[in-house]
């Protein structure tokens, strides 16, 4: 099997919190992420994809809460740009929880990597009403 370790560590250290939106912590974070997925040593095409696909989803969230935050600050935001940016970084934290879980039922054999590629589909395809 191939060794996920660095990409499950660096997982298990992501989470976000109001303070956080818009830091270069955490854009940095999901760089390490995004090197570390790089660097799994696979020629599985599945796995190559999934850990992609995961990273999307993630950015995708740090992104929307990013700007959220942004257009709140610059007056263009509206009394909802608080909620919707918690229910944002609520979905990160559950995102990041989810990647680890993922990781170790890869790990372990329990799943294979395209069991989640076609849920992240879906989330690529509908962020708003999709999950990954």
């Amino acid at each position: 099997m191939t060794d996920l370790s660095e990409v499950r560590a660096l997982a298990a250290e992501l989470s976000l919190s109001e303070s956080e939106v818009d830091t270069a912590e955490k854009v940095a974070a999901m760089a390490e992420l995004k090197r570390a997925s790089l660097a799994v040593d696979s020629n599985d095409a599945n796995l190559t994809n999934w850990l992609s696909d995961e990273h999307y989803a993630g950015g995708v969230y740090l992104t929307a809460a990013t700007m959220n935050k942004r257009a709140e600050i610059a007056g263009k935001g509206n009394m909802f740009s608080a909620l919707s940016r918690s229910e944002l970084i609520a979905r990160y934290n559950r995102w990041a929880s989810q990647l680890v879980e993922r990781v170790d039922r890869v790990e372990g054999g329990a799943a294979a990597p395209e069991e989640f590629l076609r849920e992240l589909a879906r989330f690529r395809d509908d962020p708003i009403h999709n999950e990954p």
